[in-house]
């Protein structure tokens, strides 16, 4: 019969492999920026990210600060045209509207995608394709660069937004 010892020699060697074993995966995550590393992190939408050091230097993940940002957007690919984009953000939500096109949506935080915060768009009342991505870079203290996608739609648009 197996000793205390024994025993508990097994349960900490199989805790270390298993330790070892979440670091290395957390490193590879890190890596393709899918969780924040040690220089990052995580707060609620809408307050600036950054680090956890004593000098609390700021971070390359940030998300818009609260308010109404509007722009002329380039919408490219199978239609070239401009379209007007209105994004606001606030704690209790954010949200995207086209007025020339008569469509208004909700849009969901996803993560961060590089230096860029990513939003679904869930269109509410409208027309407009559903389900695209917003990927959203704060480029200044009131200024926005965003991009639309959706893999299924032949055109983008690239937006400056301004509050």
């Amino acid at each position: 019969m197996p000793s205390f010892f024994d025993s508990t020699a097994k349960i900490v060697g199989g805790l270390t492999g298993l330790i070892v074993a979440v670091t290395g995966l957390v490193a590879a995550l890190a890596q393709f920026g899918l969780v924040p590393t040690s220089e990052q992190s995580t707060t609620r939408e809408n307050t600036q990210q950054t680090t956890p050091s004593r000098t609390r230097a700021k971070s390359t993940l940030r998300v818009p600060v609260s308010g109404t940002y509007s722009g002329i957007g380039a919408e490219r690919g199978s239609a070239n045209k401009d379209i007007k984009v209105v994004m606001a953000f606030s704690s209790a939500g954010s949200s995207v509207s086209y007025p020339t096109l008569d469509c208004f949506g909700r849009l969901v935080p996803k993560g961060f995608e590089g230096g860029r915060r990513i939003y679904l768009e869930r269109i509410t009342a409208g027309r407009c394709d559903q389900g695209g991505l917003w990927r959203v870079k704060v480029s200044g203290p009131k200024r926005l660069e965003a991009l639309w996608s959706l893999a299924s739609a032949n055109y983008t648009v690239s937006v400056v937004l301004q509050r």
